[in-house]
């Protein structure tokens, strides 16, 4: 329905535009914006998750690699919460929980092969997007590696293509580096016990078969 405050004249002219904007912001989203977010939010992890099974199946080619498992929002059922969008977070309207990215623990017997890992990460969103148009870019993939038998976290796969990278401060905290690709994080601590609480799907298994993929 046409802003009755408005003419053809006014909708040429951007400040009126951006004040007819403001109010279209300041009123409640109707139930049919609601329910296309929600579906957009239902939609994202479903697309990451397809992500997820992607790039599991690509590092399980690798002899180094023991485990992959999915944990964080993708692999849980999404809670529904006011969102950061000014129109819902303004009245207060609840929508499902927004996955922003895909957090993968990797148990791995060798440091050395990181810089193919992250290889084998852009192959597998690059088949992703040929296969299913779907688009995940390698920094929304967070892959945390750990140690098999003792499941201590040794740090985060770099998404640099150099380590270091010149001018990035990142790569100046301490420790990372020391291992190539391997990411540190200034004031991170790897909580042991809230991970292993935490909801997590095992997506492959050394002394089991490889994962199948969504839509293979």
């Amino acid at each position: 329905m046409p802003d009755p405050d408005l003419n053809d004249d006014d909708e040429l002219d951007p400040e009126l535009s951006y004040r007819a904007f403001l109010r279209s912001e300041r009123e409640p989203p109707t139930r049919n914006e609601t329910e296309e977010e929600n579906e957009r939010m239902l939609r994202r992890q479903r697309e990451f998750h397809t992500a997820a099974e992607y790039v599991a199946r690509e590092l399980a080619q690798f002899p180094w690699v023991a485990k992959v498992a999915l944990f964080g929002s993708v692999a849980t059922q999404l809670k529904k919460e006011v969102p950061r969008f000014s129109k819902f977070r303004r009245n207060r309207v609840a929508i499902w929980h927004e996955c922003n990215d895909v957090d993968l623990a990797v148990w791995v017997t060798d440091l050395s092969h990181l810089k193919e890992m992250q290889r084998a990460r852009g192959r597998a969103l690059n088949r992703l997007i040929g296969e299913h148009d779907i688009g995940v870019a390698h920094h929304q993939v967070d892959i945390h590696i750990l140690e098999p038998d003792t499941d201590r976290y040794r740090g985060r796969l770099c998404d640099f293509g150099e380590c270091p990278k010149p001018g990035k401060d990142a790569c100046f905290v301490d420790g990372c580096g020391a291992q190539p690709f391997l990411q540190q994080f200034e004031d991170y601590a790897f909580d042991r016990f809230e991970f292993w609480h935490a909801a997590k799907e095992v997506l492959f298994e050394r002394s089991s078969a490889p994962p199948k993929q969504s839509g293979a």
